[in-house]
């Protein structure tokens, strides 16, 4: 690829270090500036092989996002080449956000390893990456979910709430099959393959072939998809043995790692009802009757459990009476032959329910046990807890579920090397998720942030719910930084709590939320401010424009979510919480890239992570109204200093010729340091320009004017 690409290719072929390092040759300083770090890991398959250590690198000696996006790409290159079957490991990227690591990798992987899968976490983020003139024609395939692209009345949004064979069924006799986006990537793989030509119709195809390096690879395929369709892939993809490497843009546990299921008493009395039809009706003949009744007996019980207040027992009892249930069932058609029925009995009602209650609870059974008998072995605290509120609880009248299946993603772990690309993600929950070694890359870069941070409060979210008195002064000390930065010709991104970001709706407390408080104030989003919520801030790109960023208090799960996460991943609920809370607070601050500019303002309005050490630039921390006098004298001493150049501006253009420095410090009011510092900015920003005017002998004497004027 031609130099003036942002990112690299690297060809199939034998000594492609040795024809990379003679093409580019700058790629020699950065594999020496590599840093290895100590300290290796056993893999779980045979205790005598240790997995790949884990590796720093010196991204802080490179200028370019090219140089570091190469060195990221040629090491994860690296370990895929280490990796095997034999002692498979996952190989977790993290290094600093906005280093390339996305679009590098994407470049460079496929072009090395194979034809490569690429899961993202929203379609939209992932196709745009995808479209980079660089990578289009190898990753112009992309799965829809089926919900997204169905456009049958009869069947649209209902898809999830089926069996999936009753949601196939559906497929294969709807009129609207072949313009549907969700058959077109299978259809476009099965009639091309992984390693077809490219598409030369693409208008950027003649354009993209002249950065091509002279060695082509003669076309190859890969695709995208979300990170939910990973599972499911090695199963329905015909070409999914052609695959030869799997990359995970951002953090897969909510998507991938974690499961989850809500069961609402209304679907809970419209199953068991769908269950009585069947057994009255005997549609189903190869479901036992012995079962059919135990399965009522169960649904009564979870429909009495999530009705009424119940005691601990009732608790207990409900689940110990669906564990005999899912022993039962152990046979996976008996099971499947069930949850069909059950769907297919809604399905034809037209239902708005799901009908997946009998399914869901099948296939959550037998991990939550899992998951409990591990949780009574490694938490004292749990044993009195038959199982765990973290993975089974009734609130709101549905029964909760959460669990996890790590079976389907170490086996994809163990047939293909995986590649993380998850900067704020914890290696520890990767490890937990894929049931195998981590090899993690980090970097010691530190960009350019200069910070204020409160050190007086954590502002956690229990806290500013009740919009009090702290409420009060983030909002105050958010405006401030909003002022200010409208001053520097800055955008805002603030980064919220979901439930603070609008006016409360438990119709006890009807103050608006930031949101509506900035508005109300005069401030436009898009303009002066853009705001996004903690926890749904993964992969997004849309506050790179954002110069400045407000982090409003401090993320933090529920409880119950975070002790599930904790007793799945190993840590202690407390660890978890700081691992995870200070991991989203990073994360947002990285929205704005700071790693590709110059430097931007950070406003932490919470003490819970001390970021002093984490980047470069200025670093203050204060109490609320420290922080309030700060932004209070940086505002005033802005405006100012855009008054001082305003005059000095208006005073050169109505100046009779040129001036010289002399007379403009003479004749301007205020101190003359000011007034040449500003000044001298103002050449450097280009709105005044130097005049060396030459009087006879000696030095020439420095005058000044607007720029883009005549002199006289």
């Amino acid at each position: 690829m031609g130099t003036d690409s942002p990112y690299l290719f690297i060809r199939y072929g034998e000594s492609w270090k040795f024809r990379l390092l003679r093409r580019f040759p700058w790629l020699l300083a950065i594999l020496l500036n590599i840093e290895i770090m100590t300290g290796n890991q056993q893999t779980g398959d045979d205790p005598t092989i240790d997995a790949p250590a884990d590796r720093e690198l010196d991204l802080a000696a490179l200028d370019g996002i090219k140089e570091r996006s190469a060195t990221i790409a040629l090491e994860v290159v690296e370990l895929m080449e280490k990796w095997s079957k034999e002692a498979p490991f996952i190989i977790h990227v993290k290094p600093t956000q906005g280093t390339g690591k996305t679009l590098g990798g994407m470049e460079t992987i496929p072009h090395h390893i194979g034809p490569t899968a690429v899961f993202g976490p929203r379609h939209e983020d992932i196709k745009e990456d995808a479209s980079h003139p660089a990578l289009r024609s190898v990753f112009e395939t992309h799965f829809e979910g089926k919900d997204k692209s169905c456009t049958n009345e009869k069947y649209e949004g209902r898809h999830y709430r089926v069996h999936p064979d009753v949601s196939a069924d559906w497929c294969r006799g709807c009129s609207k099959r072949s313009s549907c986006s969700y058959f077109e990537a299978y259809d476009t793989l099965e009639s091309r393959g992984l390693a077809t030509g490219p598409d030369t119709s693409d208008p950027e195809w003649e354009r993209f072939q002249k950065t091509q390096t002279s060695d082509g690879d003669g076309g190859l395929m890969g695709y995208t998809a979300v990170h939910q369709l990973l599972p499911y892939h090695p199963d329905v993809l015909d070409q999914w043995g052609g695959i030869r490497a799997v990359i995970i843009d951002e953090s897969p546990w909510e998507a991938i790692g974690e499961q989850t299921a809500v069961l609402p008493l209304s679907d809970i009395r419209q199953a068991k009802k769908a269950v009585q039809r069947i057994q009255d009706e005997d549609s189903v003949s190869e479901l036992p009757a012995t079962l059919l009744k135990r399965l009522q007996v169960a649904l009564q019980m979870l429909e009495n459990l999530v009705s009424d207040e119940s005691d601990r027992d009732d608790h207990e009892e409900t689940y110990s009476q669906w564990s005999e249930i899912v022993e039962i069932c152990e046979d996976k058609n008996l099971t499947d032959t069930l949850a069909r029925a059950v769907s297919n009995e809604r399905a034809n009602k037209q239902s708005s329910g799901t009908s997946l209650i009998v399914g869901s609870l099948l296939e959550a059974l037998p991990n939550i046990q899992q998951h409990t008998d591990r949780a009574w072995e490694e938490y004292e605290s749990m044993v009195n807890q038959r199982p765990p509120e973290a993975f089974w609880r009734v609130e709101f009248e549905s029964l909760q579920l959460r669990w996890m299946d790590t079976t389907a993603l170490h086996k994809i772990a163990t047939e293909k090397p995986i590649c993380v690309l998850a900067t704020e993600m914890p290696s520890e929950l990767l490890n937990t998720m894929f049931d195998c070694p981590v090899v993690t890359i980090t970097d010691n870069l530190k960009p350019q942030v200069d910070t204020l941070q409160m050190d007086t409060y954590k502002a956690v979210i229990s806290t500013l719910r009740e919009r009090g008195k702290l409420w009060d002064d983030l909002l105050d000390l958010t405006e401030l930084a909003i002022q200010r930065e409208q001053l520097l010709g800055n955008k805002v991104f603030i980064a919220v709590k979901k439930e603070l970001m609008t006016r409360a709706e438990n119709g006890q407390n009807t103050q608006p939320g930031v949101l509506e408080h900035m508005e109300s104030r005069g401030y436009e989003v898009g303009e002066d401010f853009e705001i996004g919520n903690y926890y749904g801030l993964t992969g997004s790109n849309r506050f790179e424009d954002c110069n400045a960023v407000v982090l409003f208090g401090a993320p933090r799960l529920p409880n119950h979510v975070a002790n599930y996460k904790a007793l799945l991943s190993g840590l202690q609920s407390e660890d978890f919480h700081a691992k995870n809370t200070e991991g989203e607070l990073r994360d947002a601050l990285h929205r704005t890239r700071p790693a590709k500019k110059d430097g931007i303002h950070a406003y932490i309005w919470t003490n819970v992570v001390d970021f002093e050490d984490e980047f470069t630039g200025r670093y203050r921390e204060g109490g609320v109204p420290d922080l309030k006098r700060s932004l209070t004298d940086k505002i005033e001493r802005e405006k100012e200093r855009q008054n001082v150049r305003t005059d000095i501006i208006e005073f050169v253009r109505e100046y009779d010729g040129s001036p010289t420095a002399t007379t403009i410090t003479n004749e301007l009011s205020g101190k003359g340091s000011k007034i040449n510092r500003y000044r001298d900015e103002l050449v450097v920003d280009g709105e005044l320009e130097l005049v060396k005017e030459t009087n006879g002998p000696g030095r020439p004497s420095k005058k000044y004017r607007v720029s883009g004027t005549l002199t006289d």
